[in-house]
């Protein structure tokens, strides 16, 4: 997998967020500083790959929850990895091509947030049939072969940031059929229908927010759900 350009990243974040989110972006093993003690605990029987992510994570966090006068506090996993985020803050976290991002925002201003990274040249249309849903792959089989690609690693990175948003309010794992995605807008805009029965209800009254946006190396995919 090739690296991918950092500040590329943090231009394309840049244009996803609103103004109520922070976010942050870091070449993995890059920040000074060390884990608090109950994170380096947690981090004791982790390879080396997975410690450096996650150490890097728990720094950018600390930075960004300081924007919300936030004091240090250890940011820990969950029994199926997810971040346990400190009362009153949502966040998410992603990680891929050598780069982390991390988003934190007030509980008061959104209910949950997602954030996905993924690298160009992973996704084949043999694929579709596991990742999207009959009305998604018929509208991507209907464009021509550059801007499938392009826009099937948009949708599969929205519905992965979708994912990492509804985990928090639901406690619950659902597949890639649970969300219908229409294809982004020229502003990256993307349409959603929740249609899983287990957390429709959840969703029901609720505003869905998706953007997606992309270059040569990289889909970049944002929501979050007020």
């Amino acid at each position: 997998m090739t690296d991918i350009s950092i500040t590329e990243v943090e231009r394309e974040l840049a244009g996803l967020l609103p103004s109520f989110v922070h976010g942050g972006v870091a070449q993995c093993g890059s920040l000074p500083g060390e884990l608090l003690a109950e994170e380096a605990n947690q981090a004791q029987p982790y390879g080396k790959k997975r410690l450096e992510e996650f150490t890097t994570t728990r720094l950018l966090v600390r930075s960004l929850l300081e924007k919300l006068g936030q004091a240090a506090l250890p940011l820990l996993s969950g029994r199926h990895r997810e971040p346990i985020w400190p009362k009153g803050v949502v966040g998410s976290i992603t990680h891929s091509g050598g780069i982390v991002i991390a988003l934190v925002a007030r509980q008061e201003d959104c209910q949950s947030l997602g954030v996905d990274l993924e690298c160009r040249g992973g996704l084949v249309a043999k694929l579709f049939d596991k990742i999207f849903r009959p009305e998604e792959r018929a509208k991507l089989l209907d464009l021509d072969e550059e801007n499938q690609s392009k826009s099937a690693l948009q949708l599969f990175s929205a519905k992965e940031a979708f994912y990492k948003a509804q985990f928090p309010m639901t406690h619950r794992f659902v597949g890639f059929e649970a969300l219908s995605l229409s294809l982004p807008t020229k502003t990256g805009n993307i349409a959603c229908t929740v249609v899983a029965d287990e957390i429709r209800e959840v969703f029901k009254g609720r505003d869905i927010r998706l953007t997606v946006t992309s270059t040569c190396q990289f889909a970049l995919a944002f929501c979050y759900v007020q």
